[in-house]
């Protein structure tokens, strides 16, 4: 199964140009789709859909680099064993590779998400919109800096700081709701 998902992953990743052109496209035909037969308060729930599912490839992108330092540090004390290791090696594999594509998607649907939310007529002075943007802007800078990762090995660590910064400018968007 491991190897199945893996092929299926570095296929994708072999051929990542194509594959964030196909996203492009999809991403347009989606809002055109939705975005002239929804009433406000349906575009509303689709926007809040797209949101979501741009949070969960960002937590599957994240999850990567969560289970490779978890399994370092186990892995050193001793701690697990060596058939959970084996198991978590194939995770940590084709979640290595799935990456790129978690961050790629994640970039198309949070795209979604903040067009279908200016075309429903958002709140500019709230703590939403303004986390929401900072949120957009750091994933932006992260997204230049992982596709030009391979041409510095300086930018990971950036990279890897704007993370955090990602996260806590979610949560902010997500749990702080305060009009200006």
């Amino acid at each position: 199964m491991y190897v199945f998902i893996e092929e299926n992953m570095m296929r994708i990743h072999r051929h990542l140009r194509l594959f964030n052109f196909c996203c492009a496209v999809i991403t347009i035909l989606l809002f055109y789709m939705f975005s002239t037969d929804e009433t406000l308060k349906q575009l509303k729930k689709t926007a809040g859909i797209f949101g979501n599912i741009a949070s969960i490839m960002g937590g599957m992108a994240l999850f990567y680099y969560v289970l490779r330092e978890a399994f370092v540090k186990l892995k050193k004390r001793n701690i697990i064993s060596n058939q959970i290791g084996g198991v978590i090696k194939n995770a940590i594999v084709i979640l290595r590779v799935g990456h790129p594509v978690f961050g790629l998607l994640m970039l198309y649907f949070m795209v979604l998400h903040i067009a279908l939310m200016i075309l429903r007529g958002i709140d500019y002075n709230t703590s939403i919109f303004i986390f929401g943007m900072i949120s957009a802007g750091v994933f932006v800078s992260m997204c230049f800096l992982g596709f030009s990762m391979k041409k510095q090995l300086l930018y990971r660590k950036y990279h890897r700081i704007l993370a955090a910064f990602l996260v806590l400018s979610y949560w902010g968007h997500i749990f702080i709701k305060v009009n200006l």
